[in-house]
């Protein structure tokens, strides 16, 4: 077993374990590496400050010390045994070593011992954020010497400048495979138009949807007005202003309307506006989502996005300048760099200025909480490390890295606080845009309600976001496993397809999934999920997709489907009874007028209870309208027409018996019986008896205060229609011809004529 770092040194106390610190070595990803003029250039710059033969950039691994960037050894790796930076690591910051034969820790060392062995070593520490040591930035000779106060600060410098170069390479790593993964996301959808704007309203991306939807392409629209894809009336009106206004108050602004292609065509979209944000919460421009429901309605849902490129910057960090402040009489002495990054003149950081003025130079967001922090290290004294903003750079705004160290005399009084400043924008610029490329995406997610997976080729491992989880019939904290749980939730008609369809995927020809299937949750409850999916190639591969839920779509094609076959039924019921309509009332006519009259009333009646019908999908129809409109044409409810009875939902096939029955009485009530005096009355009246299965409606048709009634010599159409259509309302119907007035009665099993109204 080869020795580890925390073996060359067992007695000495550290913070931190060998696994940890090894951990965050690998984090960086830099052993094995080529060389890099970067980390060659600062090798150099040690070796020529500190006027050595040597000069290491080195990251000790287990059992083994590579070298990053070297000067005067001509190897890249050598053993750890007898290595001096697996003791500098175990130091705070720095080692040094004057004359390593007069040292106990090295006097053995084989690198010594020899007629031209090392003598003489130094080194800083390369330390991460958390204070792990991953290496050091040293020097060394084959003679004794000494390093002056200066050349020592200078390797703390650059070491730490070598770890600004690693936190930026390792920050723009990460912001590339998120970017990558955010990209693949948003491009997963195919039926909306994602745009986003600058705060005038101007466009700033244009994704694949929206060139498809609208019909430019991204090259045509991008700096140009929204206003473009909205109709001339809308923006006369100011709806595009209104929207936006709308997103910054209350964080969306949702519209549905008609929106214009390239070349003037219109469409039907809803669209839904909403703000983007930078990392301190301030309105930067606004996304804008859009649906094109013209012909598919909901029938899709999916969502195609661009995410934009984001341009990276490689370039080093680079050395801001270098403070020495004498706390004691309040004089910052600085470089002439340090001096004109933060706004004064070189010769005034030369003669020294009160820390007020350096401070006037810092961004005022940030002045606070680092006069705070500057104030806490007076205080304790030690090292002091924040990150906060310039205002006087040369590029402008900038970020920058200050660290330092606060001196105390023996009375604990501060003395002296010298430090130095590292440029770090472009690392926070990349840690800006991965938060806004999130930022985007989990909004184009949220406004889907799209779940993300990932998981690796071989599906060893399942990574899965709430949503997916919801979707797939599985619990929040539910362990998942391709077999034995990601498959159990398929439905079990559709597993075998499931699992076809992701080897496909999966083969060397494959890459892409897309697949709809059925899943059931631990309750039972079964829903339809649109899965999509697609390799990506990387020093890891990974299967990236998405999941949504299609149950509306699935349950609106079913739906139609059966108003189809529903609609052909109905279209040959309806022709039966206007052909019976037709017929009888042709044979009882005494005039074609007449007979064309009673024709047309009762059609429109037929008319009346079908459109009554389409509004509820052919489901059902309230009772109440049925009777309203029967007696539209005699004026509807009054002093002389009551109408009394609770609400119910009667099945299609009732319905139109009913209003075909009503119509009936109501005509003949104004031709001949109460309706044609002014003192006659009509009650309709209904009621439902019994209980469960066994309840019963009864309704009555009675009029009063009409002429004397005798019944009629023979039967005439609408007698004859009424009784017929007592079958239809699934019980009897008594007509009676009473003196006072024609009374009809309706007893009917409820159950054979209950219906639940849809939507």
């Amino acid at each position: 077993m080869t020795a580890g770092v925390g073996d060359s040194v067992a007695l000495r106390e550290r913070p931190w374990t060998e696994a940890d610190r090894l951990a965050a070595l690998a984090s960086y990803a830099m052993l094995d590496t080529p060389t890099e003029p970067a980390f060659d250039e600062v090798a150099q710059l040690a070796s020529r400050i500190c006027g050595t033969p040597i000069a290491v950039v080195n990251l000790i691994g287990d059992g083994r010390q590579f070298f990053k960037a070297e000067v005067g050894l001509g190897v890249r790796e050598t053993p750890l045994e007898t290595s001096f930076c697996a003791k500098a690591i175990l130091e705070e910051d720095f080692l040094l070593v004057p004359d390593a034969t007069q040292d106990a820790r090295f006097d053995c060392n084989p690198l010594v011992t020899g007629d031209a062995g090392l003598r003489f070593y130094a080194g800083a520490l390369l330390k991460t954020e958390t204070g792990l040591p991953i290496g050091t930035l040293c020097v060394l000779d084959t003679r004794p010497r000494q390093l002056t106060a200066l050349q020592q600060d200078t390797l703390r410098v650059l070491a730490r400048q070598v770890m600004a170069q690693l936190d930026l390479r390792r920050a723009v790593a990460e912001q590339q495979r998120t970017s990558q993964r955010d990209h693949f996301i948003l491009e997963s959808a195919t039926d909306y138009a994602i745009i986003s704007m600058d705060r005038e309203g101007r466009v700033t991306s244009w994704n694949a949807g929206a060139a498809a939807i609208l019909g430019w392409d991204e090259s045509e629209m991008l700096g140009q007005p929204c206003d473009r894809f909205f109709t001339p009336e809308d923006v006369a009106a100011g709806v595009p202003a209104r929207e936006m206004a709308a997103a910054l108050t209350t964080g969306h602004g949702r519209d549905e309307r008609w929106h214009l292609r390239q070349g003037g065509d219109r469409f039907w979209a809803n669209g839904e506006m909403m703000p983007l944000t930078d990392d301190v919460g301030r309105s930067i421009g606004f996304i804008k989502i859009l649906r094109d429901r013209t012909e598919q309605h909901l029938e899709a849902k999916r969502l195609e996005a661009i995410e934009e490129r984001f341009q990276l910057a490689l370039e080093a960090s680079g050395f801001v300048g270098a403070w020495d402040w004498d706390v004691a009489s309040d004089r910052v002495y600085a470089d002439a760099s340090f001096s004109r990054a933060y706004g004064v003149t070189v010769e005034e950081g030369e003669t020294g200025l009160p820390i007020a003025r350096f401070i006037d130079g810092i961004h005022p967001d940030d002045r606070e909480f680092v006069l705070a922090r500057i104030a806490e290290t007076l205080e304790r004294g030690g090292a002091f490390a924040e990150e906060y903003r310039l205002v006087h750079a040369a590029a402008g705004e900038c970020w920058v890295l200050a660290r330092g160290l606060c001196a105390r005399d023996e009375a604990g009084n501060p003395t002296h606080f010298n430090g130095v400043a590292i440029d770090i924008t472009e690392r926070r610029k990349a840690e800006i845009g991965r938060a806004e490329s999130e930022t985007r995406t989990e909004l184009a997610l949220a406004a889907v309600e799209m779940g993300t997976w990932e998981t690796t080729p071989e599906l060893e491992t399942q990574v899965w976001d709430a949503r997916t989880r919801e979707l797939l019939g599985h619990t929040p904290d539910e362990p998942i496993d391709f077999e034995t749980s990601f498959m159990a939730r398929v439905h079990s008609a559709d597993r075998d397809r499931v699992r076809e369809t992701i080897a496909a995927a999966l083969a060397p020809s494959g890459g892409l999934l897309d697949i709809e299937y059925r899943t059931v949750d631990r309750d039972g409850r079964q829903r339809w999920v649109h899965v999509r999916g697609a390799l990506i190639a990387g020093a890891a591969r990974r299967f990236v997709g998405t999941v949504r839920d299609i149950s509306q779509y699935k349950a609106t094609e079913e739906h139609r489907a059966l108003l189809i076959a529903e609609l052909q039924h109905r279209i040959k019921n309806t022709m039966a009874v206007v052909q019976a309509i037709v017929s009888q009332s042709l044979r009882t006519a005494i005039t074609p007028a007449a007979a064309s009259e009673a024709i047309g009333n009762r059609i429109a009646v037929l008319a009346q209870a079908h459109d009554l019908l389409t509004h509820t999908s052919w489901t059902a129809a309230p009772i109440t309208a049925i009777v309203d409109g029967a007696i539209r044409l005699q004026g509807g409810r009054s002093a002389r027409i009551r109408v009394e009875g609770p609400e119910i939902y009667l099945s299609a096939r009732a319905a139109l018996a009913l209003s075909m029955a009503l119509h009936e009485l109501a005509t003949n009530a104004t031709k001949y019986g109460a309706l044609s005096r002014d003192i006659g009355h009509v009650a309709i009246h209904w009621a439902i008896e019994g209980g469960g299965d066994d309840r019963i409606l009864r309704m009555e048709w009675r009029e009063t205060g009409g002429p004397a009634v005798t019944a009629p010599d023979r039967p005439g159409f609408g007698t004859r229609l009424m009784k017929s259509l007592a079958r239809d309302l699934g019980g009897t119907a008594d007509l009676d011809y009473a003196a006072d007035g024609v009374v009809w009665r309706l007893t009917s099993q409820l159950r054979n004529i209950l219906e639940t109204p849809v939507g």
